[in-house]
């Protein structure tokens, strides 16, 4: 078996066997593919994953824009920094 959405096998030849063996992503995080894959992938700059949010999304749908005023340059983060005045 392969780890569902959501979820990830990092154990070299580890046979997967959900739930048991397969672990969640965190936060900031998301797996959509249901294939055996060994990692999640960070949300993408530009985007935030709240962990309210995150309890019910497992795709790429995880990960939300940041609102207007807000940006975010890196990957993989839980909020968005507010932009500075007059930027």
């Amino acid at each position: 078996a392969v780890c569902t959405a959501g979820h990830f096998q990092d154990e070299h030849q580890q046979v997967a066997d959900p739930p048991a063996t397969c672990k969640g992503c965190v936060p900031g995080s998301y797996q959509d593919e249901d294939t055996g894959t060994t990692a999640c992938k960070r949300c993408p700059a530009g985007h935030f994953e709240d962990e309210a949010h995150f309890a019910s999304e497992v795709g790429a749908d995880a990960c939300e824009a940041c609102p207007a005023m807000h940006f975010q340059d890196e990957a993989g983060k839980l909020e968005c920094k507010p932009c500075k005045a007059g930027s």
